[in-house]
């Protein structure tokens, strides 16, 4: 029975003159995080009188729920929260969670409108929800996933869905071995649109790459096991890991490869498109095709204590992005690339404390073209490397990348 969790059980009666601006100088903004992922919403969240209050439908939103307008928390994700306004005009809200439902209404509970947007407390509405709520500094906002165990890529790609952990088996995992036939799940997409090197053709059904796609809060691991696990693809023009329209999304340990003989390719170790949120941790992205890692109209992605290697396009290649950064990275042995980094209309690009940019090769270092901004190397180290110059420029450059404390650069 689906169990109906009302607003008036929930909250203590707070006065509606909290909607009033004149109380602003009472206010103070306060960050809150969802699984570990900063919430950025276009309206503050708001510390007072000893609560933290949301807007709630930009809330529901970043849960990935019910669409209204494009924006950067508008994918419509399967799984996330719903929610309506009545019809009668009165500005009451019934949010949706599977099987918990919340009435929130203006005036009551806590819940008020200032200046036109519903906001009511956090922590009562985001536990009716069945959500964890914790004080550290920061709000910190969880909920427990689901565990699977999978022991073939076939189990894997079945077993993706929202608010799930998957824990894949060491071993070696080719998608050349793979049983697509096998694969059942509305949330992965096995995509023949890939040029055939054999054939010269698209389409051909004897090449693929799989796709994760319109999920959110799904965590990949493969363990940190003594010998890495390796998933690799046999075919020059398909990624290993592509994820399309997801959230909150970590990619944890093992090596992806692109395992073709370098030339000519388009294939990519991680490629992300239309995603935000997304952790990639100690991976190796060994490619011999075209990027490590390809982020293409994504938001807050972060790459961590990875290494980037035998690359021959670039290392990283992003486009139309925004708050990219890699932490304790190691690029290598990329060879005879374009650029090492490629930054297309993209802004708040940061490579910090990568140790070890050694024996790679490339037309530049950097390429910034059409307006990207803020990329900074800060505290990185150079080695043996061969470079063409060291920022190049398209049209409507940016005037190319800033250097911190960098060591090793000539």
């Amino acid at each position: 029975m689906k169990r109906r969790l009302m607003a008036m059980g929930l909250l203590l009666t707070w006065a509606l003159a909290w909607g009033s601006s004149a109380l602003a100088a009472e206010e103070t903004e306060v960050e809150v995080t969802l699984n570990g992922f900063e919430i950025e919403l276009e309206h503050p969240i708001l510390a007072w009188k000893g609560s933290t209050m949301v807007p709630v439908e930009e809330f529901c939103r970043s849960l990935g729920g019910d669409v209204q307008t494009a924006s950067w928390d508008s994918s419509p994700l399967p799984g996330g929260i719903l929610y309506r306004w009545a019809e009668d005009g009165s500005g009451v809200l019934t949010v949706e969670w599977y099987d918990r439902t919340v009435i929130l209404t203006p005036g009551k509970e806590g819940a008020a409108f200032r200046d036109g947007v519903l906001y009511a407390p956090l922590r009562p509405l985001a536990e009716a929800l069945g959500l964890t709520v914790e004080w550290t500094g920061v709000v910190e906002i969880s909920y427990p996933k689901r565990q699977v165990y999978a022991e073939s890529l076939e189990e894997l790609f079945n077993a993706v869905a929202p608010d799930t952990e998957i824990a894949l088996a060491q071993g070696e995992y080719s998608f050349a071995d793979m049983d697509v036939e096998a694969i059942h799940n509305p949330y992965v997409l096995v995509d023949y649109d890939v040029f055939d090197t054999a054939t010269g053709e698209y389409n051909t059904g004897a090449v693929y790459q799989v796709v994760i796609q319109n999920v959110r809060d799904l965590t990949i691991t493969t363990g940190n096991y003594p010998t890495p696990t390796r998933i690799s693809t046999p075919w020059a023009y398909a990624d290993v890991w592509r994820f399309e329209n997801c959230r909150r999304i970590e990619l944890v340990s093992g090596i992806a490869v692109h395992d073709v003989e370098p030339g000519f390719c388009a294939g990519n170790c991680v490629e992300l498109e239309n995603c935000r949120d997304i952790n990639l941790l100690e991976l190796t992205l060994d490619g011999s095709g075209a990027y490590g890692l390809c982020a293409i109209n994504c938001r807050n992605v972060g790459l961590y204590s990875s290494v980037i290697q035998n690359c021959t396009y670039g290392a990283v290649s992003l486009w139309d992005s925004k708050d990219i950064e890699l932490l304790n990275c190691r690029i290598r042995d990329c060879t005879g690339c374009f650029h090492l980094l490629e930054v297309c209309n993209t802004s708040d690009v940061r490579l910090w404390e990568c140790y070890a940019i050694e024996g790679n090769s490339a037309g530049t270092l950097v390429e910034s073209t059409y307006g990207s901004q803020n990329v900074v190397f800060d505290r990185c180290h150079f080695g043996e490397n061969d470079f063409g110059g060291i920022n190049g420029y398209g049209w409507q450059s940016s005037g190319g990348a800033v250097f911190v404390d960098c060591t090793g650069l000539s």
